[in-house]
């Protein structure tokens, strides 16, 4: 007689198969999960390299400058300078856009050359520690008067990005006229060493949008708003009602708002609570 297997133990060997099957099937989706894992990392590593900007670290400075092609019409390119003087404390590293970086410590308005052949736009990233970025001034810079230093910076910056957290005690983009876009909003430690905001975004028309409510609600030692946004023409909305609720150190707020045209609504009643001096 032969044997032949109960239907329990058949039913046991079909379930071991099956069992085998899901564990094939297991491995395969594995296999497939793990393949779209390493598409996913290189797609991201992709992207870091090419928008850096995206994936920047919280205390990066950034901002966009577009860049003519051979703007003094000898072929050599177009130089830039950053608008950062000399100060003991600076210490740097730039990221130009175009695939080059330098650290700096000592050098005076440093300078970059692109050769782009037609117009285009760079993210400059500054990393580090600097005293005091930027133009805060109502001359408007040339090639060959005072304020020389500051005429790249004032005709090829386009956008800011990110403030980051450089420690700067001030920051200027006064006369840079073809500035446009949003104002950022700033981290908690951006503005924490700033004393002034003396002439901040003086005559810059080209920026839109609303002021940020928590704009200078992390600058404790800041003396001066004078003329920060006087002849703003773009800014639109009302200004916010506790825009220097954290801002007890100022003494001027001339001029601070002049020629904000497209502003809307009343001077909020509270504005100045917390400023007695």
């Amino acid at each position: 007689m032969k044997c032949r297997p109960s239907a329990k133990l058949k039913v046991n060997t079909e379930n071991k198969r099956k069992g085998g099957l899901e564990v094939s099937e297991s491995k395969d989706s594995l296999k497939s999960i793990s393949l779209l894992m390493k598409i996913f990392v290189a797609v991201m590593i992709n992207l870091m390299l090419f928008t850096g900007a995206a994936f920047a670290a919280v205390e990066d400075f950034i901002t966009e400058w577009t860049i003519p092609a051979d703007a003094d019409g000898t072929g050599a390119g177009t130089t830039i300078k950053l608008p950062i003087p000399t100060y003991s404390t600076n210490n740097y590293t730039v990221d130009w856009g175009d695939g080059t970086s330098n650290t700096y410590t000592t050098a005076a308005f440093p300078t970059h050359t692109y050769t782009n052949t037609a117009e285009a736009t760079y993210t400059i990233t500054i990393r580090g520690s600097v005293n005091r970025f930027g133009y805060n001034n109502i001359g408007t810079p040339t090639v060959t008067n005072s304020y020389s230093n500051y005429y790249t910076y004032t005709q090829y910056l386009t956008k800011l990005v990110q403030w980051g957290e450089l420690g700067a005690t001030q920051y200027g983009f006064a006369n840079c006229e073809n500035l446009i876009g949003e104002i950022p909003e700033p981290t908690v430690n951006s503005f924490a060493n700033v004393t002034s905001f003396y002439y901040t975004f003086y005559s810059c028309s080209g920026l839109t949008g609303s002021i940020p409510a928590e704009l200078f609600a992390n600058c404790p030692n800041v003396t001066t708003f004078g003329s920060t946004f006087n002849c703003c023409s773009g800014l639109t909305g009302e200004i916010p009602a506790e825009l220097f609720a954290n801002c007890p150190n100022v003494t001027d707020f001339s001029w601070t708002f002049n020629n904000c045209s497209k502003l809307t609504g009343e001077i909020p009643a509270e504005l100045f609570a917390n400023c007695p001096n």
